[in-house]
């Protein structure tokens, strides 16, 4: 399997790097009357920006635990490359969204963040997109979804 590798000009920002998600977001009313924990679970698609270079992710997964009672999150987006992981973030969920910033690379330190939406008329499933930076300043950038 071959990989593509983008130099980036100084004209152009990292954040052109095309990775969206679309969908129709859950209803507010059923987020806000929930209080079961669930795992959403799929793929995993993203960019290693390293100095000048951006090269594909690979093998993308994500795995997330909701906890809608308590209001929090936690879980892995993981490659064969690298794995983004979220510690439990407590006031996570806001309407029918989640934002998380407890996040690291590798176990290993780094920082970044996660942002997600659920998505159908009971949050059947769930899409975001991640940016994190390693301890060796090597980021991160993609997309993720799941069900559960």
């Amino acid at each position: 399997m071959s990989t593509r590798q983008i130099p980036i000009s100084s004209t152009i920002s990292t954040q052109c790097i095309p990775d969206w998600i679309v969908g129709q977001r859950n209803p507010q009313d059923y987020i806000d009357a929930q209080s079961f924990t669930g795992t959403y679970t799929g793929p995993a698609y993203g960019n290693e920006i390293s100095g000048t270079t951006v090269t594909p992710l690979t093998s993308g997964q994500t795995s997330l635990d909701v906890d809608f009672g308590a209001n929090e999150i936690t879980g892995d987006i993981t490659f064969a490359e690298v794995a983004i992981n979220i510690e439990v973030t407590s006031n996570a969920i806001t309407d029918n969204t989640f934002n998380s910033s407890n996040v690291n690379v590798n176990n290993n330190g780094g920082s970044g963040n996660v942002n997600g939406a659920f998505f159908g008329d009971e949050a059947q499933a769930v899409g975001g997109s991640f940016d994190a930076t390693a301890s060796d300043s090597t980021r991160y950038i993609g997309i993720f979804g799941g069900t559960r």
